[in-house]
């Protein structure tokens, strides 16, 4: 796999402030949302991840708005080749910044209704994006 994949999620929670997820990081790693995205990366992908908020909540359920900022900074670091923006929070930020790389639209891995099949799908698109 040749290209560099930004993925973009919601916010962090549970953990110290500045926290960015990882695959580095166990605790991502053995996430619910580190184990489910997983399934719609490419093998061999070389992965980066920032969320779009660098808040960090108390609970579960905490939701902060995008910082469009904070993702700007992070794709000028990055320089991906494509980005997936996974959840409300992650799509409107990049419909905010517009960035001229290829954009790959999921739901938050969390969800609750996402299948396997969407993974799969996924997986197959940023395949495509990747290789090119």
């Amino acid at each position: 796999m040749s290209g560099k994949l930004l993925v973009i999620l919601q916010n962090a929670w549970g953990v110290e402030h500045g926290y960015e997820p990882s695959y580095e990081r166990e605790s991502f790693r053995k996430s619910h949302t580190g184990i489910r995205l997983l399934r719609a990366i490419p093998a061999g992908a070389d992965v980066h991840i920032v969320n779009a908020s660098p808040e960090v909540g108390t609970e579960s359920s905490s939701n902060f708005p995008p910082s469009p900022a904070h993702v700007q900074a992070r794709i000028e670091k990055v320089q991906p080749k494509a980005i997936l923006a996974c959840g409300v929070n992650a799509q409107t930020v990049v419909h905010l910044l517009r960035p001229n790389i290829p954009v790959v639209e999921m739901p938050h891995p969390a969800y609750r209704a996402l299948t396997n099949k969407t993974l799969d799908n996924v997986r197959q698109k940023l395949y495509c994006l990747l290789e090119q």
